[in-house]
């Protein structure tokens, strides 16, 4: 559970940097366009994932 709570608060802060340093020198656009192909890779993954066969423990 430490580990999922690390990352979520690394992904917090290095998201807030990047969006920041967009902002700074692309403008709005730019954060944007990079939020919809997070998106898209989220939602790759997802349905990735969710085609695989549910392993029991």
């Amino acid at each position: 559970m430490s580990i999922n709570s690390s990352f979520l608060y690394l992904g917090l802060t290095l998201g807030s940097l990047l969006g920041g340093l967009l902002l700074k020198f692309t403008g709005f656009k730019s954060i944007t366009i990079l939020a919809a192909f997070g998106f898209l890779l989220a939602l790759l993954i997802t349905l990735k994932l969710s085609q695989q066969p549910n392993r029991k423990p």
